[in-house]
């Protein structure tokens, strides 16, 4: 990530800078780690805010880190970027007129995949749903549900949910499996997650498209 934001602020820099109110500005990034918590969160957007007096922020993700950098943005007038959201409720809407989505939500993700789903396996009809339970399945339910149906086809069951500290997938492969669905959907998660979730169903014996 540090070589990423350093070759954007070069490129940004190189090529004129920003213009605000007709003048221009170099950037300069300052990165601290929110440690995948909500308080680690607090704490970072905190110190950039009022200790370190930044006008904006971008970054992070997770459902359950998004709120708590908003909670110190949006009363201190600091204009926030979301590197990507959940689509929950309460991640967006009016009370957040500083907060910007630098990316899709979940939702589109998990369209895309479904259009290609079916597009590629047009005898796929019901699909089994794994989602990290961080606090985004309530409102990703409905509208990704309501998707599927505008394709033709079916999430069998309930989602079936994981928490990030979930080491052993097995469990989640084996409600997957026993969902006897035509294939399995894993919604948004970290490369990790993927992978394990993955390695559980075929060891499973799955043969259905995931």
């Amino acid at each position: 990530v540090p070589q990423g934001e350093q070759l954007a602020k070069d490129y940004i820099n190189n090529n004129g800078g920003i213009t605000v109110n007709g003048q221009k500005y170099n950037i300069d990034i300052t990165t601290l780690d929110g440690k995948d918590s909500p308080d680690g969160a607090t704490a970072a957007a905190t110190e950039l805010v009022l200790d370190k007096k930044v006008k904006f922020i971008a970054g992070t993700g997770p459902a359950f880190m998004v709120p708590a950098i908003d909670a110190v943005t949006e009363p201190n007038g600091v204009l926030y970027t979301a590197v990507y959201q959940n689509g929950q409720k309460v991640e967006m809407g009016p009370k957040y007129p500083l907060k910007f989505v630098g990316s899709n939500d979940s939702f589109s993700g998990q369209k895309t995949a479904m259009i290609y789903l079916k597009q590629k396996y047009p005898n796929v009809k019901t699909i089994a749903y794994i989602l990290i339970d961080d606090g985004q399945i309530a409102d990703n339910d409905p509208v990704v549900r309501a998707t599927a149906t505008s394709l033709g086809l079916t999430i069998k069951g309930n989602i079936i949910g994981f928490t990030p500290d979930t080491q052993d997938f097995t469990p989640i492969a084996q409600k997957a499996v026993a969902a006897n669905a035509d294939a399995i959907m894993i919604g948004n998660a970290i490369t990790p997650w993927f992978a394990l979730n993955i390695k559980a169903i075929r060891a499973l014996g799955y043969k259905g498209p995931i």
